[in-house]
């Protein structure tokens, strides 16, 4: 399964109950996202898709929610929990890392790396997307490494570099504003073939460390040897 990233502190982040995350995004935010994305991508009830109209109507138009909002949201919950065959309890906001870091005032102490789901309440880009779970999601423990100087790894290791998952290549003497400096080649981790960006950063500049093994888009990356440095498993 795909992890992303939260920063748990942000926008009281502690609270993951599925319907007073709905509630609080719906009636005090006035936010219609989540209505419109179920709405338009699942095979609810033709009666409970002309409330979700109508209840978006209201928020848009009118700017107020209407009295049904709360039976509409616990029926819109009881209809996806049937339709994935699992009852969905709590809902989590996840986004990339450098989206939290940006974004939600993430830092290396607050952001947590969590688990992905199959069901989906709201895609939002890079802004997150709403995950739904049948019980409490819980971080994933130990998952990040501190942030570390590029001088300190380790070639084949792998780093997180301007929000990309790259790998150390090697080390240089280079020149930047007709001094020399000492410099690292980091290569962006892809499928074989596929073109990868490269970054030249001085050996000074922070990065966050990864390690011997990363995990990006439901993959396990390893190095496999140095003529052969990017393989899945």
């Amino acid at each position: 399964m795909k992890t992303l990233f939260r920063n748990d502190d942000c926008y009281g982040g502690h609270v993951t109950d599925a319907i007073k995350v709905l509630q609080y995004e719906i009636k005090e935010l006035f936010n219609d996202d989540v209505i419109d994305y179920c709405r338009t991508t699942y095979p609810l009830t033709t009666d409970l898709k002309k409330r979700l109209s109508e209840d978006m109507y209201a928020i848009e138009c009118i700017g107020e929610w209407p009295e049904t909002i709360d039976q509409d949201i616990e029926t819109l919950l009881q209809e996806l929990s049937g339709i994935f065959e699992e009852k969905i309890t709590h809902v989590l906001w996840l986004a990339e890392h450098w989206a939290v870091k940006d974004l939600y005032e993430g830092t290396e102490e607050n952001i947590k790396e969590y688990e992905t789901s199959q069901i989906i309440l709201s895609d939002l880009g890079d802004d997150g997307i709403l995950f739904g779970y049948p019980e409490k999601p819980q971080p994933i423990e130990n998952s990040f490494s501190p942030m570390r100087q590029i001088k300190s790894c380790k070639v084949g290791h792998f780093v997180r570099y301007q929000g990309v998952l790259c790998q150390v290549n090697c080390f240089f003497t280079g020149c930047i504003n007709g001094y020399k400096a000492k410099q690292a080649t980091l290569i962006q981790v892809g499928e074989p073939g596929e073109k990868k960006r490269m970054y030249t950063p001085r050996v000074e500049e922070k990065v966050e460390y990864i390690g011997e093994v990363a995990r990006e888009n439901g993959k396990i990356w390893i190095r496999a040897n140095p003529l052969d440095p990017f393989l899945d498993r």
